[in-house]
C-alpha cells in the first residue's frame, strides 16, 4: 500500500486471505508433509537391511538384489511425492505401489530374523500401516492378501529346501506346515488389527481437519465481509474531501484482516471540517466492531453538536459506555473542528495521544492536548474540556494511533515519539502525501522487518493559505 494514498486494511506478514485457487497447492503440501516421515523411514531400513546383510556377511545374491530394488523404489518414490508426479486423485495405483514394495521388503525380514514379532519387523509394520492409508481409500485389506502371499511362498520356499534355512537371532529351524500356518494367519491378523486401529483414528482425525477446513473458510469469507465493511467506514486518499485549503496524507494498517483504528474527515459545511482519529483496545473482529458502532454514533454525535468537540466526545462516551460499559473495553479519540476562512481550530481529547502541530520555521512540533481527558466508554459521564488554537497558512496537523510510535525492532528499541517528531521536523519541506510515505518507510526501516504489534493509522492535515496551490 502506498502511503498518504490509500488506508485500505492490510496484513503484509500473513498476505491476503487464501482464496479458492490457494487450496490444492495447500492440500498437497499437507499430504507431502504427512507421508514424508513414512518414506524416509522406507529409505532407513533400506539401507539398515543392506548394511545389516554386509555385516553378517550373509551372501545370498538375491537377498542384495530385491534389498537394492527396495532401496531404488524407495529413492524414487520420495522423489516422485515430493515433486507431486504421483498423486492419488490422477494416479489410481499410487496407494498399491509402496504396501506392495513394503510387504516383499517385510518379507525379507521375517526370512533372515525366522521370527514375524521381532522387534525388526513390528515398528516397519506400522510405518506399513501409515503408509497404507490416504484421504480416498485405505490399502489395509490389499496389503494383508500381500502378506499372505508372500509370506506363505517364502514359508514354502523354505518348507521344500529351495531356500535355506537363516535365522540371525536364533539356531535356524525349518517351519513345519502347521507352523508356517499359524504364522501366515497371525501375521495378517496383526497388520489387520494395527491398520484397523490406525485408520479409525486417521479418518477421524481427518474428519475433523476437513471440519476446521470448512469452519475456517466460512471464518475468512465472514472476515473479508467485516474487512469490505471497514474499507468503507475508513476513507482512502480518493475519498477524502476535497478543498482548496486543506491537503491530507492518510495510512492505514490493520495487524490482522481487521483493526480497530479509525480516521475519517467529515466536511460539516462548505468552510468547516471535522477530523476524528480513534483506537479501540484489542484488534481482529472485536475491535473492528466497536470502531463500526463508534463511527455511527460518532456521525450521530456530530450532527447534535457540530460547534462543540467536547460535547462529541462526551455524547460518544455515554453512547458507548451503554454499548460496551460492561466488556472491559473501551478507545481512545481525538477530535477536532477547524474553520478553513478563519483557521480555528477546536479540539478534544479522550486518552488519545495528541494530535501534533508543526508550524513552518520553528524547530519542534507542538501537542495540542487538553487538561481533562480520558477514556470513551469507561466511565458513563465525564466532564471533557475544549482546547483552541489558531492556526497559520503553512500549518501541519498529525493525527495518529499508538501503533505508529511503539513498533519495536528485532532488539526489542522503541520507535518513540522522539524520533516520530524529528522526522517531522525534518521532512517539513514535504507535501502531506510524500510525507506520510517517507515517515511509514522510515518506521519500516527501523523495525526491520519485525512483525506489527498494533494496529496503525495516521493522518496528515495541511492547512494552506485559498491562493495556494491546491495540489494534494
Amino acid at each position: 500500500m502506498a502511503a498518504g494514498n490509500s488506508s485500505r486494511p492490510q496484513n503484509p506478514g500473513r498476505g491476503d486471505a487464501p482464496g479458492p485457487g490457494d487450496r490444492p497447492s495447500a492440500a498437497a503440501n499437507d499430504r507431502i508433509e504427512k507421508f514424508r516421515g513414512v518414506n524416509l523411514a522406507r529409505l532407513v531400513y533400506s539401507a539398515a537391511f543392506i548394511g545389516l546383510l554386509y555385516y553378517l556377511d550373509l551372501r545370498y545374491p538375491l537377498l542384495y538384489a530385491a534389498a537394492g530394488l527396495h532401496l531404488l523404489f524407495a529413492v524414487l518414490w520420495l522423489i516422485l511425492l515430493e515433486t507431486e508426479v504421483i498423486v492419488e486423485k490422477r494416479v489410481w495405483w499410487s496407494g498399491y505401489a509402496p504396501a506392495t514394495a513394503d510387504v516383499i521388503y517385510v518379507s525379507m525380514w521375517i526370512y533372515l530374523t525366522g521370527n514375524v514379532s521381532s522387534f525388526l519387523v513390528a515398528g516397519y509394520f506400522v510405518s506399513i500401516a501409515l503408509s497404507s492409508m490416504t484421504e480416498q481409500r485405505n490399502y489395509g485389506l490389499w496389503t494383508a492378501a500381500m502378506c499372505a502371499l508372500c509370506f506363505s511362498t517364502m514359508g514354502v520356499l523354505v518348507y521344500l529346501h529351495v531356500l535355506p534355512t537363516v535365522n540371525i537371532l536364533m539356531d535356524a529351524v525349518r517351519p513345519t506346515g502347521t507352523a508356517l500356518i499359524i504364522t501366515i494367519g497371525l501375521t495378517c491378523f496383526w497388520f489387520l488389527l494395527v491398520n484397523r486401529i490406525i485408520s479409525t483414528l486417521f479418518l477421524r482425525l481427518n474428519q475433523e481437519i476437513i471440519e476446521r477446513k470448512a469452519a475456517e473458510d466460512h471464518l475468512m469469507r465472514d472476515l473479508q465481509l467485516a474487512r469490505k465493511v471497514q474499507e468503507s467506514i475508513i476513507p482512502t486518499y480518493d475519498r477524502l474531501p476535497a478543498s482548496r485549503e486543506l491537503s491530507f496524507g492518510s495510512f492505514y494498517l490493520a495487524l490482522e484482516s481487521v483493526g480497530g483504528d479509525l480516521y475519517d474527515v467529515l466536511p460539516l459545511s462548505e468552510n468547516r471540517f471535522a477530523f476524528l482519529i480513534a483506537d479501540v483496545s484489542g484488534h481482529g473482529v472485536p475491535a473492528a466492531l466497536l470502531t463500526t458502532m463508534a463511527k455511527a454514533i460518532f456521525a450521530k454525535a456530530v450532527a447534535a453538536h457540530p460547534d462543540h468537540p467536547e460535547e462529541v466526545c462526551r455524547s460518544l462516551n455515554r453512547d458507548m459506555y451503554s454499548f460496551i460499559g460492561d466488556l472491559r473495553h473501551y478507545l481512545t479519540a481525538y477530535y477536532c473542528l477547524l474553520d478553513v476562512n478563519t483557521g480555528k481550530l477546536e479540539y478534544c481529547n479522550a486518552g488519545h495521544h495528541p494530535a501534533l502541530l508543526f508550524r513552518p520555521g520553528e524547530s519542534a512540533v507542538r501537542e495540542l492536548d487538553t487538561g481533562a481527558s480520558f477514556f470513551i466508554g469507561v466511565e458513563p459521564d465525564f466532564a471533557f474540556e475544549r482546547g483552541e488554537i489558531q492556526l497559520e497558512p503553512g500549518d501541519r496537523l498529525f493525527l495518529f494511533t499508538d501503533g505508529m510510535i511503539e513498533g519495536r525492532d528485532a532488539s526489542g528499541e522503541i520507535y518513540g515519539p522522539e524520533r516520530f517528531e524529528n522526522f517531522i521536523v525534518s521532512n517539513a519541506g514535504l507535501p502531506a502525501g510524500e510525507l506520510v510515505r517517507a515517515l511509514i518507510a522510515d518506521l519500516e526501516g527501523f523495525l526491520g522487518g519485525t512483525t506489527p504489534e498494533d494496529d496503525r493509522a495516521i493522518l496528515c492535515i495541511d492547512y494552506r493559505a485559498q491562493n495556494q496551490a491546491t495540489e494534494r
